[in-house]
């Protein structure tokens, strides 16, 4: 991963199809050749038994390989009719094929595809470097990642961050914040609570859900420009 030029191909899941069809050809060479030693009737049972092990190996029958419950607690933002509302997961994270900031989890972006609805953080093929330091030079955001990852903050770069709420809460549309309570360290919580002003709304499966409370909200200016919005590192 960490070495250059080779990290791009660091993946054997991507040459998976073309090592398939090598196996395969290797296989029905020695098929043939293991074909060619039996006699007549063996040479039956054989072909009996490849045709069973290939049947059930492409039946197409649901092979559960991963739990996908989603916690009910999604329900509740799937319901704001607010298209622009947006989710921030604690820990948050942002990661590519070859860097990773944060502490990211797969199921952040798995809620989604139930709720709809935008997050702060997430996982790309490819993040750019501007988009990365635009996400290190956001006070806010660099001291989520920064808790995320276990780090810690200082005064300075904590005052900072209570300094760019208003800003970040308008340019995020921020509403809501899911806490995997697992993972989450508690200078994590604490910092988010006191930034966001967290109201608790419910709890599930090890998640817990809260929103920014309504005397956050009203310090929030609405953003009125696409421009001012442009360099903002929020990936759906």
């Amino acid at each position: 991963r960490y070495v250059p030029i080779i990290e791009w191909a660091r993946s054997p899941s991507r040459f998976a199809l073309v090592a398939a069809i090598g196996v395969g050809v290797l296989c029905a060479h020695a098929l043939v050749a293991l074909r060619d030693r039996l006699r007549p009737d063996a040479r039956r049972a054989l072909v009996a038994v490849v045709v069973l092990v290939a049947a059930v190996e492409f039946w197409p029958a649901a092979r559960p390989l991963h739990a996908v419950s989603i916690p009910s607690i999604i329900d509740t933002i799937a319901a704001d009719p607010n298209p622009a509302a947006t989710v921030l997961e604690l820990p948050v994270g942002m990661r590519d094929g070859t860097s990773s900031m944060g502490d990211f989890s797969a199921r952040t972006q798995y809620f989604p595809m139930w709720h709809g609805k935008r997050l702060i953080g997430g996982y790309l093929s490819r993040i750019s470097e501007r988009r990365k330091e635009a996400a290190r030079d956001m006070p806010i955001l660099s001291a989520l990642l920064t808790l995320s990852e276990g780090g810690r903050l200082d005064d300075a770069h904590r005052r900072r961050a209570m300094g760019r709420r208003e800003i970040f809460l308008g340019r995020t549309g921020l509403r809501y914040v899911v806490i995997d309570t697992k993972r989450c360290s508690p200078a994590l919580r604490r910092f988010a609570d006191e930034l966001l002003e967290l109201e608790p709304l419910a709890a599930d499966q090890g998640y817990e859900l809260y929103r920014v409370t309504p005397a956050a909200e009203r310090r929030i200016q609405p953003v009125t420009s696409s421009a001012q919005i442009q360099g903002t590192p929020v990936l759906r």
